[in-house]
């Protein structure tokens, strides 16, 4: 005889089994199935989905150019498709004197994973540097005799500072630190000198014969209309910092404020301040033309990239003529920071222009 428990139990697996079976035969009626892809229309996702990946390479390819990683800027990153935080790094490594003397080193950038890098790497183009590393020991060990006279480090010819004993490494360094870095100021400077070890440079100190020029007065000088004589009679400006004034001036069609100079890593703040009396920004007479301008004119300006460049193109063939600069902001790229950098650049006739 069962024990009523055991019946209890016996009666509730019954009714279980006669819900599974109801349920097994109405599933379909209770829970409906999802609505399933039709075969087209899964090939029309997957063509779908290689366009955009064709395309994204095409403008990615569009856009890319050789170009130096230390000489980039925020919109030229944007051009490539890249990441906010990869951007952001990239340029705050910059911007704390990092430099990318290898290809290989932008991995260092934690943002960048190996298949971009892989993208980018023929694309790379960072200049070879010539070699000033002598080994001293070479010298050391000819017992080289030095015939140290008194000399103006700062105009003393290369045969000369030869002709004083000097190691090739000391010559080239002091030629090197005159031209591409600054005049030297003091005799002291000489121990910052790639080149010259402690030791040579306390040899040298005491024949060092700085003929300081007398503090011209400095007029205003008009940092888009001035050559690079001219840039090399200011403070702290040498013959490599007045090319890269140059460069970027001949790129951006001229300078409109001051804050492009450190934007573009010309200056830094402090360096900038200190020449704010002695520079100006004039006016410019570089403009592109908004109606006129082709889709390679647009994107060779600093702050154009290919998509705006394309886009601007678009607008005025779909919608009509710019009749104004300020319509630029009808384009869903452009906001207010951006436009305020290119609209002193822009114009749509060929004397109307934002000012």
């Amino acid at each position: 005889m069962l024990l009523p428990s055991t019946s209890r139990s016996l009666f509730i697996l019954f009714i279980l089994a006669i819900l599974l079976q109801v349920v097994d035969i109405y599933y379909w009626d209770i829970f409906p199935r999802n609505k399933g892809y039709t075969e087209a229309e899964i090939e029309s996702a997957k063509q779908k989905w290689q366009e955009d990946s064709i395309k994204a390479e095409l403008d990615f390819l569009a856009a890319i150019r050789g170009f130096d990683p230390n000489e980039v800027d925020s919109i030229f990153l944007s051009s490539l498709g890249l990441s906010p935080a990869l951007r952001n790094s990239w340029l705050r490594f910059l911007k704390a004197g990092g430099r990318f003397k290898r290809k290989i080193d932008l991995l260092k950038l934690y943002q960048l994973d190996a298949a971009l890098y892989l993208k980018l790497e023929p694309h790379l183009i960072i200049p070879s540097k010539p070699d000033y590393r002598n080994n001293y020991a070479d010298n050391a060990s000819e017992e080289r005799r030095l015939q140290l006279r008194k000399f103006d480090p700062n105009k003393e010819k290369q045969e000369e500072l030869v002709a004083m004993g000097l190691p090739r490494s000391a010559v080239r360094g002091i030629i090197s630190f005159r031209e591409k870095y600054r005049p030297f100021k003091q005799a002291e400077d000489l121990f910052q000198v790639f080149g010259i070890d402690s030791s040579l440079a306390l040899k040298m100190l005491p024949y060092v014969l700085l003929e300081m020029p007398e503090e011209a007065e400095l007029g205003v000088l008009d940092i888009n209309s001035a050559d690079s004589i001219n840039l090399c009679q200011l403070p702290n400006i040498g013959p490599f910092t007045a090319s890269k004034i140059l460069k970027w001036r001949n790129r951006l069609g001229g300078f409109h404020r001051m804050s492009q100079l450190v934007e573009h890593h010309i200056f830094d703040s402090i360096e900038l301040k200190e020449l704010q009396n002695y520079i100006e920004i004039g006016k410019h007479n570089v403009w592109l033309n908004l109606n006129e301008s082709s889709l390679d004119e647009l994107q060779s300006h600093p702050y154009i990239n290919y998509y705006l460049a394309r886009n601007i193109v678009a607008f005025r063939e779909q919608v009509g003529q710019y009749k104004r600069v300020t319509e630029l902001m009808n384009i869903e790229l452009v906001d207010d920071v951006l436009f305020s950098k290119l609209a002193p650049y822009l114009k749509v006739s060929k004397v109307d222009t934002l000012q």
